[in-house]
């Protein structure tokens, strides 16, 4: 469904993404792993159309990803960016609704999938009418997935979309959007510079460097196969994760 062809990109004189091939198939989980500044970000917003390419495309369902059409093929993608991004001057509502509210979705139409992912995402329906500072961190991630899900997307990215959570919340989460993203079917790329956190989520794994793909497979494969010995830095430097993939 997704697939980017020789895609690179450039800022000045610094490479942020290599020439870079890559294929996502349908109803996978993919997590984009690596340091900060290795380029995960920047091929998100490739994917996006909030970048373009300096060399290379990105197709999306066997169209070409171009300024001319990045605004409608972006309504079948739902993006959860870092920390949320939720405003502040609007309700958890107002926030969920802002798209189908610019597309023209009417009043009834609008709170029916309101209350559909409210219910996914197990929010209190009060919570729909306060702020974001007035709700815990937890339900603010919960309203930007909602957000990002509002016009039934095919493809949802997630960028560090736990990151600024405590452990505890932050695990709780993790279960809760593996089942959402289990029971919805969708296409998911996440990114994360968390070891755990892509063993968690992740039928394949693409370990990002200095704007390159390192190795892409299973956290099997990163753990016990490293192909590069910039694979064994990066799982040896997150030894609370060594004794779990030895066992």
């Amino acid at each position: 469904m997704l697939e980017l062809m020789n895609v690179s990109k450039r800022f000045n004189d610094v490479t942020a993404l290599e020439p870079t091939n890559l294929r996502f198939e349908a109803e996978k989980i993919y997590v984009l792993l690596g340091s900060s500044g290795c380029g995960k970000s920047t091929l998100l917003k490739l994917i996006l159309g909030l970048l373009q390419p300096d060399t290379g495309e990105v197709r999306f369902d066997d169209t070409r990803l171009a300024e001319s059409n990045s605004a409608q093929i972006r309504q079948q993608i739902g993006y959860v960016i870092q920390r949320g991004g939720l405003f502040p001057h609007l309700t958890a509502g107002q926030n969920v609704s802002i798209v189908a509210r610019h597309l023209g979705w009417d009043r009834d139409r609008i709170q029916a999938r309101i209350v559909e992912l409210r219910k996914l995402t197990r929010l209190p329906a009060e919570s729909m009418d306060r702020y974001p500072q007035q709700i815990s961190g937890g339900q603010q991630q919960r309203v930007a997935l909602m957000r990002a899900l509002m016009l039934d997307p095919e493809l949802l990215l997630l960028d560090e979309p736990l990151g600024a959570l405590d452990p505890v919340i932050r695990s709780e989460l993790q279960a809760e959007l593996l089942s959402i993203f289990r029971e919805l079917k969708k296409t998911v790329i996440v990114v994360t510079h968390d070891l755990n956190e892509a063993a968690f989520f992740a039928d394949d794994v693409i370990l990002m460097h200095s704007g390159a793909i390192i190795q892409r497979g299973s956290i099997d494969d990163l753990v016990n196969r490293p192909t590069d010995p910039f694979v064994t830095a990066f799982v040896t430097a997150q030894k609370s994760y060594l004794p779990q993939a030895s066992s």
